[in-house]
């Protein structure tokens, strides 16, 4: 028996509570994902340079470090293009 607050608690409703916690943070985790990849397929205007350099890092594109945000969406559509056109 744990004693937190003025409660009572048995070691197995503590193991519940961590493995309920564990899956919780798990399906956190899945959602954010989920959230990112949706916004790198979205429109490249309106992504992050963080974004749009992952998305050159996945298409193996290279760039400046220093490179605009412009250059990087014409980049990435460029990209986006190449990748459509090998596939049909």
């Amino acid at each position: 028996m744990f004693v937190i607050g003025r409660s009572l608690i048995n070691a197995e409703h503590v193991e519940d509570l961590e493995r309920a916690e564990e899956e919780s943070l798990f399906v956190e985790e899945k959602c954010r994902e989920k959230e990112k990849r949706k916004k790198k397929m979205g429109e490249t205007e309106d992504m992050t340079i963080h974004f749009l350099k992952e998305v050159l890092d996945e298409f193996n594109v290279t760039y400046r470090a220093s490179e605009k945000k412009a250059d990087l969406i014409a980049k990435v559509h460029q990209a986006r293009a190449n990748l459509h056109f090998r596939i049909t």
